[in-house]
């Protein structure tokens, strides 16, 4: 068993996966750059039964019910000009 404190396990685990090529951050922190780009938002259902529909039509797009709530805001968003669209993701075709 080791004996270190959760602060230094924390900062180690950090630096493990910077080595690895991944980004983590502890709770609290944010990239300058992505700070205005990303958000957390908690959102309340009031409408009975729209989590529910949410997870099937989630499950039935092959994502998460996040995804698909991201998804959804994205092309109202687009619909109504608040945003610009995305550009398509390029998608690789394979020859048999």
């Amino acid at each position: 068993m080791f004996s270190v404190d959760g602060k230094t396990a924390v900062s180690a685990v950090i630096q493990a996966a910077a080595e690895l090529g991944f980004s983590l951050r502890e709770r609290g922190e944010t990239d300058h750059e992505d700070a205005t780009d990303k958000a957390v938002i908690y959102l309340r259902l009031s409408r009975p039964g729209t989590h529910s529909a949410l997870k099937v039509a989630a499950k039935d797009d092959l994502r998460s019910v996040s995804t698909l709530i991201e998804k959804i805001l994205d092309e109202w968003l687009c619909e109504h000009g608040y945003l610009s669209a995305a550009p398509k993701p390029k998608t690789k075709t394979i020859k048999s």
